[in-house]
């Protein structure tokens, strides 16, 4: 139940402040453009970065630092830019579990987590349970789970990953885009989509 609580509590926040990062992209759209006015690649390549690393060090979450993207190179760019950086951490992380194993992915994520995942493997049908779990939001211990667990061939598993976080990706940037009251609806509506899509998935796999 706790459990349980603590992953509800972790999505409401981070919706909520994607939601006031799209809000304050949109109210200070020219400034951010000045900003990096003179900067046309340092902040793409920037914005992949980040992507990657936040799936690397999780918990570590970059969500909200997409509608600022979509503002600035436009909701397709943006959600290509995170598809490329959350792909790329996504393989690290599973690249550096499988070299490192448990005393390394300890630095990053809690054992106890991932373990509490473990029980959850499929026996069959692996491929698409990967997408499946790429949809749900907060799936923060996935990459390092699969690394210590399974040997998915890096083809299959880069493959599973762009199935599962190119539809995310490509909503909420244009979501992210919307006036605020459509934004808030889209968002929660993307939200309990993603969710709901997820777990009949999984409980039907």
């Amino acid at each position: 139940m706790n459990n349980n609580l603590h992953t509800y509590t972790g999505g409401l926040l981070i919706g909520a402040l994607f939601v006031l990062s799209a809000y304050a992209a949109q109210t200070y759209t020219a400034e951010l453009e000045e900003l990096l006015k003179g900067y046309a690649m340092i902040g793409p390549i920037a914005y992949v970065s980040l992507a990657a690393l936040s799936v690397i060090l999780a918990p570590l979450n970059t969500l909200f630092l997409l509608p600022m993207a979509s503002m600035l190179w436009g909701p397709f760019w943006a959600a290509l830019l995170s598809v490329a950086g959350w792909t790329m951490g996504s393989v690290a992380a599973y690249a550096l579990a499988r070299r490192y194993g448990k005393p390394f992915v300890a630095k990053f994520v809690n054992l106890e987590k991932v373990e509490r995942m473990e029980k959850r493997l499929p026996a069959h049908h692996l491929f698409w349970w990967v997408v499946a779990m790429r949809m749900v939001v907060s799936v923060d211990v996935l990459s390092y789970l699969l690394g210590l667990t399974i040997t998915m061939s890096y083809l299959r598993y880069t493959i599973a990953t762009l199935i599962g976080v190119t539809p995310f990706a490509f909503v909420f940037a244009y979501a992210s885009a919307l006036p605020l009251p459509y934004m808030l609806v889209a968002t929660a509506l993307a939200l309990l989509a993603t969710g709901s899509g997820a777990y009949t998935l999984l409980r039907s796999r």
